[in-house]
């Protein structure tokens, strides 16, 4: 049976112990020399150091998809990362108008998260006023942030 130990910049990890070292959402303050101590009961052995240096997300969310139900009666808004959760519920970031028109859509109440990812979701859904079988939609979104350390919004409309 062997034990283990991480350690970063010569410093313990409190609860490193497995296999295994993982940081699932990465900040700048991550960055280090990382070591792990193996042990059984009759020696041990201190890996190779493996420097990690984590650089600062710049790179704002982008709308990558939206989709209404078959019930006609919400949209489905995907994200291409993990975006910040008060951000992406906010009714008033969004705007879905008739393809063509100015018939603006109603969204009734805040959006519900989906689509979970290491950190976070990456989906939100809406419910809106009754959609128009056979019609297309504009969905436009504004103000919508990532969850980096310094959050980058996603480009105006």
């Amino acid at each position: 049976s062997f034990f283990y130990q991480w350690y970063k910049d010569g410093i313990i990890i409190p609860d490193a112990n497995g296999r295994e070292f993982t940081l699932p959402l990465p900040k700048l303050e991550d960055s280090g020399n990382y070591t792990v101590v193996v042990r059984n009961l009759f020696s041990q052995d201190t890996s190779a150091e493996a420097a990690v240096t984590v650089t600062p997300d710049a790179v704002a969310p982008t709308l990558v998809r939206a989709v209404g139900s078959s019930s006609f009666n919400t949209v489905t808004i995907w994200f291409d990362e993990v975006v910040d959760p008060v951000t992406a519920v906010n009714a008033a970031n969004y705007s879905i108008v008739q393809t063509g028109t100015a018939n603006q859509l109603s969204i009734f109440g805040n959006g519900t998260l989906t689509g979970a990812a290491p950190g976070g979701f990456t989906r939100v859904i809406f419910q809106t006023a009754p959609q128009t079988s056979g019609q297309n939609y504009t969905v436009t979104v504004n103000n919508v942030r990532d969850i980096a350390a310094t959050p980058n919004t996603i480009a105006a409309n």
